[in-house]
């Protein structure tokens, strides 16, 4: 027998399960209609010294249910301050919870949370070292860097290579690969939004490194005449290697000095050594010398006199005299061009003697000047006197040479008195005279005499030595030829 449902029971069934669906449907509106206090972010750094708001609202409250107070608090105003207005200030370094509180008219009381850090954060970063010199091939630390303020909360950085075919960086090691210049940069690892990253950079060369160095004249010694200049030419090698500024050094620059421009200057006579020198890399130096030897050349040279007059087997020694008064070319060598007359010594000039008549005789110094002068040698009684007569106090002689080549201008006599037995009649006495007629073999020469002695018969007079107009003089010995007897009072030929 079929079996059927009542009308009834069918129709309470289908309003159970449209009541089910309709809360099920209803659930997630009511989830949603609790009320909640909402901020705008739960927690964030800030910067010390900065300040912002806070903004919050309230969701879900029922109807007719409003926000009665309002209130913000901090967990430490010492790092974190808050006004009522939820104005927040940054105050000192550290972590503090910013708490908002919101009391409804119906009495319920919401609360939120904010954590604020706040931090130092980096000013600016300092590097001591402007500029870097590699060589190739050579790996090195980067520079230090400072991080200011030194309480900064980041103080982590990175470098970074503007040209890593140049100058690689890798970790906390610069590799110099090739010659060349880029930039080096260290960066503030900082992250911070709205702030520019903090950074220093600097430059970096790299140098290919020298191996020699050359030096025209290397190990050589060169001679500069006084206040002369030298340019040193100096080349680093090879010839690809950076170039550098060779230094250069004297070693006495009294002797002579040196330019960083490699300008030598001889500065007074002596010998010093000049040396250019090249730094390669792990601290060598490479260095090339030379030395120099500073002169004072010779500019004139000249005898003393122009003529030397000499009685023969007499030594005369010449002298000479030269400028400038510190020039080293003097070793002079004399010659003659008459030995047997007069001969010379090569080294000293020391002139001999030997027969009358004339030589002259050569100064060569070792840079080719030369001097000459005559050297006029006399017989051994060059003055003779031929005859006197007195003539009231003057007594006029006839006194004959017998060179022709010499020129009598000034004679030295002494004159003594003798009395009736031919003994002194007091001291003798020094005279000189000047010939009257010049130039002849025989010359009238007159002198003046002195008081006579009461007790004076006659006078001796004799001929000590003669000046000549050809430079030099002769003194003679006590020879008859050159000494007179003349009777006072009478005429004596």
């Amino acid at each position: 027998m079929r079996k059927s449902i009542h009308p009834g029971l069918l129709s309470f069934i289908l309003f159970c399960l449209v009541m089910a669906m309709a809360l099920a449907s209803a659930s997630p509106a009511m989830a949603e209609s609790t009320p909640r206090l909402i901020l705008e972010k739960d927690a964030f750094t800030v910067n010390i010294g900065r300040y912002g708001w806070i903004n919050s609202h309230i969701q879900g409250l029922p109807a007719g249910v409003y926000v009665r107070e309002t209130s913000w608090e901090s967990s430490d105003p010492g790092i974190v301050d808050v006004n009522h207005d939820g104005k927040y200030t940054a105050v000192s370094h550290g972590t503090a919870d910013l708490i908002r509180r919101v009391r409804t008219t119906d009495g319920a009381v919401y609360e939120a949370t904010c954590t604020v850090t706040v931090i130092v954060p980096v000013e600016r970063l300092t590097c001591d070292t402007a500029g870097l010199n590699l060589w190739a091939g050579e790996t090195a630390e980067p520079p230090e860097v400072t991080v200011v303020p030194a309480d900064a909360d980041v103080r982590d950085y990175v470098w970074t290579s503007s040209a890593p075919g140049i100058v690689e960086v890798d970790g906390t090691r610069l590799h110099a690969h090739s010659p060349g210049r880029c930039t080096l940069t260290a960066t503030s690892t900082e992250r911070l939004k709205g702030r520019t990253l903090k950074s220093v950079s600097i430059t970096v060369t790299v140098l290919q490194p020298v191996e020699d160095l050359s030096l025209a004249h290397d190990g050589e010694t060169l001679e500069l005449n006084l206040h002369q200049h030298l340019q040193l030419q100096v080349q680093t090698l090879p010839a690809r290697a950076t170039a550098q500024a060779p230094v250069y050094a004297s070693s006495d620059p009294g002797i002579a000095s040196v330019t960083q421009d490699g300008i030598v200057t001889a500065e007074s006579v002596g010998t010093c050594t000049i040396s250019a020198s090249v730094f390669a890399p792990g601290g060598r130096v490479i260095s090339r010398a030379l030395h120099i030897h500073v002169i004072c050349a010779l500019e004139s040279v000249k005898f003393t006199q122009a003529t030397f007059v000499g009685l023969r087997g007499q030594t005369l020694s010449l002298s000479v005299e030269y400028t400038p008064a510190e020039a080293t070319d003097t070793g002079f060598r004399f010659t003659s061009d008459n030995p047997f007359v007069a001969g010379v010594d090569p080294y000293t000039g020391q002139v001999t003697c030997n027969q009358v008549g004339a030589a002259d005789i050569f100064c060569t110094s070792s840079g080719g000047k030369k001097a000459r002068a005559r050297v006029l040698v006399e017989p051994t009684v060059p003055l003779t006197i031929r005859s006197g007569q007195l003539e009231r106090q003057t007594l006029v002689l006839q006194v004959k040479s017998r060179f022709r080549e010499t020129r009598v201008c000034a004679i030295r006599f002494t004159l003594q008195f003798l009395d009736t037995t031919g003994a002194p009649a007091g001291s003798p006495v020094l005279l000189q005279a000047q010939p009257d007629i010049l130039p002849a073999r025989v010359q009238t020469v007159r002198v003046q005499l002195p008081d006579i002695p009461d007790s004076a018969e006659s006078l001796s007079i004799q001929i000590l030595q003669a000046d000549y107009y050809e430079g030099g003089s002769c003194s003679f010995g006590d020879t008859p030829e050159s000494r007179l007897i003349v009777a006072l009072h009478k005429k004596n030929s």
